[in-house]
């Protein structure tokens, strides 16, 4: 289920929608049809193999992400309003959106879809000018690399890092426990 791509990354076979996300969906609708009063929006995520189609092997088996997006927004109807973040994606496809070694996007890619959500919801948008990136780790191995086997040079994370601290907590509800930040960065270790 683990594509070497042309460039070095490793992509996963997209799944093909199955009676499990038809589930979902059906779960998604009905709570939105059940309290009309709340705006719900969905942000469907296309992995790097739907953006990057093109750096899959030669005659991959895989299917139209666009059109799988497409299919669940009109299954979803007009309850649920969509944040499309594929155009995006593709227009980015050249920057470090997803790791070469998971199946995640990076912090960059994470970025370009808040902007998408903050623009259709209506919110506030930082201005252009972003909090620098800085790299937190340069040896990172993904489990894409550790189910397939394939060797690939590790990832390095980078996280935004504020000019400025804004007063937060994180509230780990489970754990819980409280955090200062967004970051975990214990997780850097394992």
């Amino acid at each position: 289920g683990v594509f070497l791509g042309k460039d070095g990354s490793l992509y996963e076979k997209p799944a093909a929608a199955g009676k499990q996300t038809r589930r979902n969906l059906d779960a998604v609708r009905s709570f939105c049809l059940r309290h009309p009063e709340v705006s719900s929006w969905m942000m469907l995520v296309p992995d790097a193999a739907g953006v990057k189609p093109e750096e899959l092997p030669a005659f991959a088996p895989v299917e139209s992400q666009r059109d799988q997006l497409a299919q669940i927004s009109g299954y979803l109807g007009a309850d649920v309003k969509e944040i499309s973040v594929y155009d995006t994606s593709r227009e980015h496809r050249e920057e470090y959106l997803y790791y070469r070694t998971d199946h995640h996007w990076t912090t960059l890619g994470a970025s370009y879809a808040y902007r998408e959500a903050a623009s259709a919801m209506g919110l506030e948008i930082p201005g252009e000018e972003e909090p620098p990136l800085y790299p937190v780790s340069d040896s990172f191995t993904g489990t894409l690399a550790s189910v397939s086997g394939y060797s690939a040079a590790p990832d390095t994370i980078s996280v935004y890092w504020p000019q400025t601290r804004p007063d937060l907590v994180v509230s780990y509800v489970e754990e819980q426990e409280e955090s200062a930040s967004l970051y975990a960065a214990e997780k850097l270790n394992t």
